[in-house]
């Protein structure tokens, strides 16, 4: 299986946002009830896409998972006690593997790829929220190293916030 990630293109906004449906459908099945119909829709994908700041990772040119990178934090982080302030943070949203790709370390890839940008784009750390019923999530971000630094609520309830600090790129 070859796996890349690349900048998405407006052509995959209608396969980004069937891969979010069966996404969401899934986390629905595992009663994770983070995401509905109000949140993330095919009009938030189609504002990243056009953005810049959407990213997809391809199996065998399948589209199997969908990122957000960019610099926009929710007010709500602003009550956080980051530890990392130095710096430009960058924030990861939306982070999602379609169901038919799950348990293959596709996730960690998207990660280890959103360091590496990050890195190279002068970052000094990469901040995330995460929904706590959302265990595999919450796993794979502590065991890349993300920090837990608070919890904020939005519509759906709690959500923990990270932090991971990013190499120094010289």
């Amino acid at each position: 299986m070859t796996v890349e990630i690349r900048k998405l293109e407006s052509a995959y906004l209608d396969q980004a946002t069937a891969t979010l449906k069966r996404a969401v459908s899934r986390m629905i099945q595992n009663k994770i009830l983070q995401w509905d119909e109000l949140y993330p829709t095919k009009e938030i994908l189609s504002d990243d896409i056009a953005s810049g700041v959407a990213f997809g990772l391809f199996c065998d040119e399948a589209l199997a998972g969908y990122v957000v990178l960019n610099e926009r934090q929710d007010s709500e982080y602003a009550a956080i006690p980051w530890r990392f302030i130095e710096g430009k943070q960058l924030v990861i949203h939306r982070l999602f593997i379609d169901p038919a790709f799950q348990g293959k370390g596709l996730a960690q890839a998207m990660l280890a790829f959103a360091e590496e940008f990050g890195t190279k784009s002068g970052y000094a750390s990469i901040r995330l929220d995460a929904f706590p019923p959302n265990e595999a999530a919450i796993h794979m971000y502590e065991k890349r190293g993300f920090l837990l630094r608070g919890t904020v609520r939005f519509r759906k309830g709690i959500f923990n916030c990270y932090e991971k600090l990013l190499p120094v790129n010289e």
